[in-house]
């Protein structure tokens, strides 16, 4: 559970690859595209935010904590 541990707990933003695998089989593929497409949109200019720097790909708006631990 490494993977899944440093998804959680180490990167600025939290994200569990388990849950979105329980969320797939509950919800489907589209719905859950849908609702990750929401959840991980930046709130200034709608481009993608990246779990591992909690950072906008459009504008570099910073999320979550500053910095990532090792």
């Amino acid at each position: 559970m490494e993977k899944e541990d440093r998804y959680t707990t180490q990167y600025p933003l939290t994200e569990s690859p388990l849950q979105n695998l329980r969320d797939i089989r509950e919800i489907g593929m589209a719905a859950f595209l849908e609702k990750e497409r929401a959840e991980w949109s930046c709130s200034t200019c709608g481009s993608p935010v990246c779990v591992h720097t909690g950072i906008c790909s459009g504008c570099g708006k910073q999320y979550g904590k500053v910095s990532v631990e090792s």
